[in-house]
């Protein structure tokens, strides 16, 4: 037995409500399913956070005919297909794997990214970061209560380090206080206006998974710490908690989530010791 591609998407569509996307952002599926289209059976689903050639190719050899992941294929009207992305396509095409996206609505749920990287670091949610958005707005980040007193910038960053097993954690230090309030914004959702609108929320700290020259100098001149991970070490726990969820709604169905983190970035640790010129 098995259940429907149409089935597993109304189930994503409760963890991640359509309408809690950004106006603009690229959800749903980018490659539909092909062959009796949602009703078509789903044996082995897999779910990841990049639709990358390497978890393409993982999903292949596992047997998947639907992978569900976070960050879209594309994310704007393409011209032309070529390169990386034509060989993302047609690997998906030629072996009958159907693309579901859930972007920024997976971000704003309950129970969603930014709730689950509070989880996994043991923060009390108080309250909710806003994004406006057309007529509305959407909740993009959250604001959250340390619970250990008296807690250092530098522990907490050692911590977040050692929770989310990332590779590197980078901080400024914009108050000498303990900290007690972290805004909460994983992925790209590292604009220095959500930062300030952080500290109207009451927030001391801002976490993230991107770094920028201009977001550290806001921080600073706010008073307000920045500590930032990678982008996949803040999503990748919470891809991983819909690959649970879809196993115990869907038990008829093999689930597996592929945690195949890029490996684009090296860093210098400058151990040479001695100096040269070029």
């Amino acid at each position: 037995m098995a259940d429907t591609v149409g089935e597993i998407v109304k189930t994503m569509m409760k963890l991640a409500p359509p309408e809690l996307a950004l106006r603009d952002d690229a959800i749903g599926f980018q490659v539909e399913p092909h062959r009796r289209g949602m009703n078509k059976l789903v044996r082995r689903c897999g779910v990841a956070l990049d639709p990358s050639l390497a978890v393409i190719r993982e999903a292949v050899e596992a047997g998947v005919s639907l992978l569900i992941t976070h960050h879209p294929l594309f994310t704007q009207p393409v011209n032309r297909v070529d390169g990386g992305l034509l060989r993302r396509l047609k690997l998906l095409l030629d072996n009958n794997i159907a693309l579901y996206v859930a972007h920024s609505n997976l971000d704003a749920a309950e129970g969603g990214l930014n709730d689950t990287l509070a989880e996994v670091l043991n923060l009390n949610i108080v309250d909710v970061l806003e994004v406006a958005d057309g007529n509305g707005t959407v909740p993009l980040g959250r604001v959250c209560m340390v619970k250990v007193k008296e807690m250092k910038l530098e522990t907490f960053a050692d911590y977040v380090f050692h929770k989310l097993d990332a590779e590197l954690v980078q901080y400024v230090k914009a108050r000498e206080k303990p900290i007690e309030k972290v805004a909460v914004a994983c992925g790209r959702n590292a604009s220095p206006s959500l930062l300030v609108y952080s500290k109207k929320k009451g927030a001391d700290t801002y976490l993230t998974g991107e770094f920028s020259y201009s977001l550290a100098l806001t921080g600073e001149e706010e008073g307000v710490n920045v500590v930032s991970v990678s982008h996949y070490d803040t999503e990748k726990h919470g891809m991983k908690k819909v690959a649970q969820l879809l196993s115990i709604e869907h038990p008829e169905v093999h689930v597996l989530f592929f945690d195949l983190k890029p490996k684009v970035f090296h860093f210098v640790k400058g151990e040479i010791e001695d100096a040269f010129e070029l």
